[in-house]
């Protein structure tokens, strides 16, 4: 297993962190407000595709180790068509979106490409259930090489730093999902009626769209705090991003295995999750008298005054590799009623606490809010998953 986490967290971790130095030269490039806006529509547009998954990446790791193959097929099916609706929103809804041909057709691009990768998360869910890494590492691997190089390229022979994002991150997804499909084989197995499928899918559909309105968090400091607070925090939140990769490869791996495990197995598990949380975040405190420098010396002199923005991301990096992997860990266990009430309790805290924060304390107070909000839910979280092991 530890073998198999590695290389999958290692090839997704790369693959997020080359997202996160994308969008920090992209940052760099461009005016502070353009970036505000460019981050919140991509905030929006991440929303959207995590809300049309429906659970499928989950539901597929689950029931492939279960040996449910024809409930996984089915559900290849609706991932599919829910990429197709993925594309029609958020990548023909971007080209009517004012502002510069560079801007709309950047994120235009930018959302055919997560169309693609939706596409094909259910095929990287059987890789890991089949307790494979191969393919899945490859799609990784090809995706960022691509991504950052061609951007690099783009850029250098005078290509708009907008458009050159959403060019380089639509070629890289495309060669990924061509490896994905090419050497992760749907089982043979006959169709689950679609009908019945969605609705077992309900529950972690239900979940995964009221948790995907988190990343609306960006939108709303922008909304309510301005271009220039939604810009500091978007630029301030990609510390986040490469650990969310991380905590998603996690969660591919440990579904299947959590899907069969006894209770006495992962009862250390979660004490283990919540235990690293607690001592990996002290030492990133520490780093607060020198937060102002790390924003100005990655994004630049406009950003020199926003350390505490930065302080109160590294507060809750940790959780955000723990809160996805026991929400997974709860998935697998068929807690996903209650997963889906506890969405429907924190995510509106969530998005109350941004624009509340924001509003009448720009992005440093909207960034400490959540992080407390945060650290909440990974609490409840905790305590489900042992009061369940323990009954």
């Amino acid at each position: 297993m530890k073998r198999h986490l590695s290389a999958v967290a290692g090839s997704r971790g790369l693959n997020s962190l080359v997202q996160a130095i994308v969008l920090v030269l992209v940052a760099r490039a461009v005016s502070i407000h353009e970036f505000g806006i460019f981050s919140a529509v991509i905030s929006a547009q991440i929303t959207v595709a995590l809300a049309t998954t429906f659970g499928v990446p989950t539901f597929v790791g689950r029931e492939y180790a279960l040996g449910d193959l024809s409930a996984v097929k089915a559900a290849l099916r609706i991932n599919m068509a829910s990429a197709v609706l993925l594309l029609i929103v958020v990548g023909g809804g971007a080209l009517f979106f004012p502002g510069s041909d560079g801007l709309v057709v950047g994120l235009a691009l930018h959302g055919v490409a997560l169309s693609i990768e939706k596409g094909i998360e259910g095929r990287l869910a059987i890789d890991a259930a089949r307790r494979e890494y191969f393919a899945t590492s490859l799609a990784f691997w090809v995706r960022a090489s691509v991504n950052v190089g061609l951007y690099l390229a783009l850029v250098a022979v005078g290509q708009n730093a907008l458009l050159a994002f959403g060019l380089s991150r639509l070629a890289g997804s495309a060669l990924s999902a061509i490896v994905t499909l090419a050497m992760i084989k749907s089982p043979i197995a006959p169709v689950s009626p679609l009908a019945v499928t969605l609705r077992r899918l309900v529950p972690v559909g239900v979940s995964d769209a009221i948790n995907a309105l988190r990343f609306l968090d960006v939108v709303a400091v922008t909304v309510f705090g301005g271009a220039a607070a939604g810009a500091a925090y978007s630029a301030a939140s990609k510390v986040l991003t490469p650990m969310g990769i991380v905590a998603g490869s996690m969660s591919s791996v440990v579904v299947p295995r959590a899907a069969v495990a006894s209770d006495e197995r992962l009862r250390p598990l979660v004490a283990k999750v919540f235990a690293v949380a607690i001592a990996g975040t002290v030492p990133l405190l520490l780093l607060a008298p020198i937060s102002g420098w790390l924003m100005e010396l990655v994004f630049g002199g406009e950003y020199a005054g926003e350390g505490a923005v930065l302080i109160a991301f590294l507060a809750r990096l940790l959780v955000a590799v723990a809160l996805p992997l026991l929400v997974a860990v709860a998935i697998a266990r068929r807690l996903e009623v209650k997963v889906a009430r506890n969405a429907l309790l924190f995510v509106p805290i969530l998005l109350i606490a941004a624009s509340v924060g924001a509003a009448f304390g720009g992005a440093e107070v909207a960034a400490l809010l959540l992080a407390a909000v945060t650290w909440a839910n990974l609490v409840f979280f905790v305590l489900l998953l042992r009061r369940r092991s323990s009954s």
